[in-house]
């Protein structure tokens, strides 16, 4: 091959790698993501202990050069026992049957580095975590519960905590696979008490445009 041709098919190597480099690495700054997630939540009562419970739900990441805003909800599956106190049993307690889940929460995000198309991510945030269903249970004496027991099971029914993230995304032009982890502190005011909530999730976000107004 003549020289003049390999220098010319170099020089379209390194303008191609300039520009798949750029494709691949635009699609994140200032742009809005949308994605769906599926993982899994381990949750608990003190009463039953911890369970891992299936979820699902949606998410939005508004980027900026280094980092940005997510914003999420999810639904997780599970059926659990809890309990309220309750002076006018025997036991003292009252137990609580629990279903599902929901979280809404936000986050603020960094990611100062990248390693190829690997870009790692952390944040901080808050969420709100309320059981979809909290039904007090007879007692053994087959009675029902009174007003202040179930005034005191809607108070401990939903909870706002601190959200911690963490995870990775690999970048394919607009799209972008995930894996992250996600964890809040537990509560002794929150029916879910077994200790903190650690969620795994793996999903798909895909970029539908500039997050900055042109």
């Amino acid at each position: 091959m003549p020289f003049g041709s390999i220098v010319r098919a170099l020089g379209a190597t390194v303008v191609l790698a300039t520009s798949v480099q750029a494709q691949e690495s635009r699609p994140f700054r200032d742009s809005w993501f949308w994605g769906a997630k599926v993982g899994t939540l381990s949750l608990g009562t003190s009463d039953a202990g911890r369970t891992w419970a299936p979820s699902i739900g949606a998410e939005w990441l508004i980027t900026r050069s280094a980092g940005g805003l997510w914003v999420f909800a999810d639904h997780s599956s599970f059926d659990a026992r809890g309990s309220v106190s309750d002076p006018s049993i025997a036991s003292g307690a009252r137990e609580v049957d629990l279903r599902n889940l929901r979280r809404y929460g936000f986050a603020a995000v960094v990611s100062p580095r990248t390693f190829g198309m690997i870009r790692p991510y952390a944040g901080l945030g808050m969420s709100l975590n309320v059981i979809g269903r909290a039904v007090p249970a007879a007692d053994s004496a087959g009675n029902s519960a009174g007003a202040g027991v179930r005034t005191a099971i809607d108070d401990q029914r939903s909870r706002a905590s601190v959200l911690g993230l963490a995870g990775m995304q690999a970048q394919f032009s607009r799209a972008a696979l995930f894996t992250q982890l996600t964890a809040t502190p537990a509560s002794t005011r929150f029916l879910l008490n077994d200790g903190p909530m650690v969620g795994v999730e793996v999903g798909l976000r895909y970029n539908f445009g500039s997050s900055v107004a042109r």
